[in-house]
Formats: structure tokens, sequence, C-alpha cells
């Protein structure tokens, strides 16, 4: 086996295995305000239309998970992360019709009911109050914090054009199988929505690298041109975001 397939089979089976495990569950239909053939799922889908449902879907019920959406096959084009809820049509940035599709994190399940011709909200409704009708004990337990999970949004092009991927997942040690086109095949712009990001501009965290905090960099510049070929997050930042080093 070559190490480049060997790169490209690691992630797809750790990326397998979260969404086994997330277990979430969406139902597509063919056309707007849930008419036409449908079909639920559990499962990425990297082409809708192999599943009968002509060439696209065109309205959504998510019941459990939080599921990428993407225009194109394979999770290309534009994407957009959908939370539980009812969809009746897909908003104008998705031109109205999704091709793929794949749960990328777990969200708590929500009662979902689907009624075609009624006007269906495009959000979730918050769930009920919940009414005490006794005084609250004298000691309540605080809640658990939940651990910040790290995020990056990596795209193809500059100034957060073309193709583009989320990282919550971990390491990648590669972006092929992120199939960015432009001529480098890598990212050259990126939002940090939360945690630190190690970026390198070759392969297994080699070359130029860089360590990125929270914030939009629309365009790398500098020793980062080349753009991002691998990516990870870190506890704390080992040097300056500022600072570009060589990995060898």
């Amino acid at each position: 086996m070559s190490l480049r397939h060997s790169r490209w089979i690691v992630p797809t089976a750790l990326a397998l295995a979260v969404t086994t495990a997330w277990a979430g569950e969406i139902r597509l239909y063919e056309r707007p305000d849930f008419r036409g053939p449908s079909l639920v799922t559990s499962s990425p889908l990297d082409t809708v239309a192999r599943q009968g449902l002509g060439d696209s879907a065109s309205s959504v019920v998510v019941a459990d998970g939080r599921w990428e959406v993407c225009t194109r096959e394979f999770f290309h084009g534009r994407c957009t992360e959908l939370q539980p809820g009812s969809y009746p049509s897909m908003s104008a940035s998705l031109n109205g019709r999704i091709a793929s599709v794949r749960e990328i994190g777990y969200s708590q399940p929500v009662p979902v009911t689907v009624a075609p011709s009624q006007p269906v909200p495009l959000t979730v409704a918050p769930s009920p109050p919940v009414v005490i009708t006794e005084p609250p004990p004298a000691y309540t337990r605080p809640a658990v914090v939940p651990m910040t999970v790290a995020r990056a949004y990596l795209y193809e092009d500059p100034n957060f054009a073309g193709a583009w991927v989320t990282m919550d997942r971990g390491e990648a040690n590669d972006l092929d199988w992120a199939h960015f086109q432009n001529p480098t095949h890598r990212a050259t712009s990126v939002r940090v929505e939360s945690g630190n990001w190690l970026f390198c501009t070759d392969m297994a965290f080699q070359g130029n690298c860089r360590i990125f905090g929270p914030g939009e960099y629309a365009n790398l510049g500098g020793d980062m041109a080349p753009g991002i070929a691998s990516a990870r997050p870190v506890a704390t930042p080992q040097y300056g975001a500022t600072t570009v080093y060589r990995r060898y």
C-alpha cells in the first residue's frame, strides 16, 4: 500500500467510526415542502442522485445530529450545517438543492412534525418551559460545562472562496481528503472558530508552520503563501501567533 493511499484510508476510517457513534438521522425529499419521493439515512451520502431522488433533494427533516449538506457530490460546492428541525426548502445560497449529505456532530434530538403545504419554521423551536410546582431544593448541583471543541474552516481559495472543509475531529497529516482543485491542492485562507491550530505548508507538519488563534485569515501570505497542507489543534501556542518557523 502506498503512503498516499494509507494517509487517505486512516482519516476516512476514523470519520466513519465517529459517524457511526453519532447515529443521527436525516430525511431527504425530492421536492420542496416535503413532497415527492423521500429517504431516511443515518449514513453519509456522497451522491444523493444514486438514492432514487432524481439529481438532488429540495427539502429536509433533521431528526437528530448536526448534518453538513452540499450542492455538489462528494461534499463539494456550497455547504452549510443543519441542526435538528424541518427545512421545507433550501436557501438561495444552496441553489435550492442538496447533492450530498453527511453527519458532522452530535445534537440533542427534538420532536419533528412534517405537514406538507403548511408553513414550517426554518429554525428549531425551543424546548417548552419546565413548570416547577414545588420549591427548589436547598442545593442544586452545578451543571457540567462541556469542553469547547477546537474548530477551523479551511478554504480552497483566498478570501474564503471556493470549496471548504470543517476540521473539528483531530489532526490531519495531509488534506488529500479535501479534494481541493487549486494549483497547490492546499487551503489558502482559513477561519478559526475556536482553539489554537498548528498549520504547516507541507504534509505531516513539515515545512513552514504557524500557530493560528481564533480569527479570520483571508490571505495567508509570506512564508505561508503556498497554503496549508497539514493541520492539528494544539493545547497552547508554542510560539507567537505571528511567528512562522521551519519544521523538518
